[in-house]
């Protein structure tokens, strides 16, 4: 989801945004470089980029406070407020579902059976909870505990299961949620964070239902975290800094190696302290000339290419198997496909699908038309 996806903002706010646009891109990009470890060598390995989820959600709460915080206070109901998320979300995630179905039924058509591990109890099962956008109970997975995830069909989404989670409870609760209220909800997602830290070694939980709870102690520091760190930005000066140099900073912070003790540390420090306030000071930064495109591109892309680089990465391996190219160095040949196709499907698909759904679901009444 790119952080800048309502034109009808004011132009005076907006310049400050493409920022967090890069930012968005360039954590995506993290995350796929440490689900795809197999295409690089072994010494560029972002150790940290687990992380840029707890990213994601800061900047979730930042975009959801721009975006629709105004729509909430003048009374656009919880339930319109949802079915913008999901128009917003699912086109791109049914797409990837739908792709990864389409290729484990026509491996059952050739073959007379589903891969290892699955099933077709577990391929109905993981069908019906997946494309409703529920976690499939880990009983009824083709993988059981304790390594059962979530979404099978598309492992990424797991995170935006916690993100429409805490959507629909803050929508329920926005008039109530003053900064204080906010505040008091941050610091007590800090210190589930810290314990989830301490509890499984690192902040990388939530993904399997082992460590399920931990997504909801990451999400409900980032996604508060987020809206506060908007009232306070909105209406501020524009600070001087190189946003060149302030993105590249942000990529280091993925590559930061660490274990044991000092992972436990660096973790809740990064999420707690250094991305809020590289939020704050990103949505502060103006960004000028070749820049603009290079973020805002990367920002537009991110979001398909967070929830499609699992199945496309795997069709691309096996291609790459039938070529020359040394399998540890093609990372680069597939990011640059990667952002090609993502950037093909946001114009030709999701974009057009989100168009039409507005316009059929979408209540028009009030001027709440996203």
């Amino acid at each position: 989801m790119s952080v800048i996806e309502h034109s009808a903002a004011a132009t005076v706010s907006r310049h400050r945004y493409h920022f967090l646009d890069g930012v968005r891109g360039v954590a995506a990009l993290a995350v796929v470089v440490w689900h795809t470890n197999v295409s690089w060598p072994r010494a560029f390995h972002p150790a940290s980029s687990y992380l840029a989820v707890d990213l994601f959600f800061i900047l979730s709460g930042f975009v959801i406070a721009y975006a629709y915080g105004g729509k909430l206070d003048r009374g656009l109901s919880s339930f319109e407020f949802m079915k913008l998320r999901f128009i917003r979300l699912y086109p791109l995630f049914f797409l990837f579902c739908g792709l990864k179905i389409l290729a484990l039924l026509a491996a059952w058509a050739m073959h007379h059976h589903l891969p290892q591990p699955w099933t077709p109890s577990s391929f109905f099962s993981s069908l019906v909870f997946n494309l409703l956008f529920l976690p499939v109970p880990t009983h009824l997975g083709p993988i059981q505990a304790p390594m059962a995830a979530l979404f099978p069909f598309d492992d990424p989404s797991w995170s935006l299961f916690f993100e429409l989670f805490v959507n629909l409870v803050f929508a329920l609760a926005w008039l109530r949620l003053s900064s204080k209220v906010l505040g008091l909800v941050c610091l007590a997602g800090a210190a589930c964070v810290i314990a989830t830290s301490l509890i499984h070694g690192s902040l990388d939980a939530g993904f399997i239902w082992t460590s399920f709870l931990g997504g909801f102690a990451r999400v409900f520091f980032g996604f508060p975290a987020g809206i506060l760190l908007y009232r306070i930005a909105n209406g501020r000066a524009a600070l001087r800094l190189p946003p060149l140099l302030l993105m590249v900073v942000t990529a280091m912070l993925f590559f930061v190696p660490a274990s044991g003790l000092a992972r436990q540390i660096f973790d809740p420090v990064a999420v707690l302290l250094i991305f809020p306030s590289l939020v704050l000071a990103g949505s502060l930064v103006v960004v000028r000339g070749w820049l603009v495109p290079l973020f805002d591109f990367l920002g537009i892309t991110s979001y398909a290419v967070y929830v499609g680089h699992r199945f496309l990465h795997n069709g691309f391996v096996a291609l790459v198997g039938k070529t020359a190219l040394p399998p540890q160095w093609s990372g680069p040949v597939f990011i640059v496909l990667l952002l090609a196709i993502t950037w093909g499907l946001d114009n030709l698909y999701d974009a057009p699908v989100r168009r039409w759904l507005l316009g059929r679901l979408a209540s028009q009444r009030r001027g709440y038309v996203h």
